[in-house]
């Protein structure tokens, strides 16, 4: 070893390294107790994991409404019509609005999955946060809405989690 060089040698496993590498290539352990260790990643909590579990939760049971509503579309216009007659609505506009219905529940679906993968990516803070509140305000269920309320308070208390 060239002792007037910017050569070292790592005390854990021997590994020659320079002298101004924090990290040892080799084993990966710390070089010198006195540095500074700089900046570090971000705390990877649970927050985030949460959110995407409640968010990814609320996608399958909204894609699952949707979906059941689509395949039995005239069982669902009957109820409809039933609900509608006192108000003088037709079956064409009861179908209408059960497709509507059907697609709307489909799409929040999208949108909470997609909230929920980026949340578990770490990655992209404010499009998940996005994400929920549109599905927030969205989901004509309360208790999806309720769930995404609480997504959007763990990704907010979690914000430390994602990557900047």
């Amino acid at each position: 070893m060239d002792y007037g060089s910017d050569l070292g040698f790592c005390p854990s496993c021997g590994a020659d390294v320079n002298v101004n590498e924090t990290f040892c290539r080799v084993c990966g352990n710390r070089l010198y107790a006195d540095q500074d260790p700089g900046p570090t990643a971000p705390a990877r909590g649970n927050r985030a994991r949460l959110a995407f579990i409640i968010l990814a939760v609320v996608g399958v049971f909204l894609l699952w409404m949707g979906a059941s509503t689509l395949m039995d579309t005239d069982a669902v216009v009957q109820e409809v019509l039933a609900e509608l007659e006192d108000f003088g609505f037709d079956e064409a506009f009861a179908e209408q609005f059960v497709l509507f219905y059907a697609y709307a529940m489909i799409a929040t679906a999208a949108i909470s999955l997609i909230g929920g993968a980026l949340a578990l990516t770490r990655k992209f803070w404010l499009g998940a946060m996005i994400c929920a509140v549109l599905v927030t305000l969205t989901t004509p269920i309360f208790l999806f809405s309720a769930g995404a309320v609480l997504a959007i308070f763990f990704l907010w208390r979690g914000k430390n989690e994602f990557a900047s």
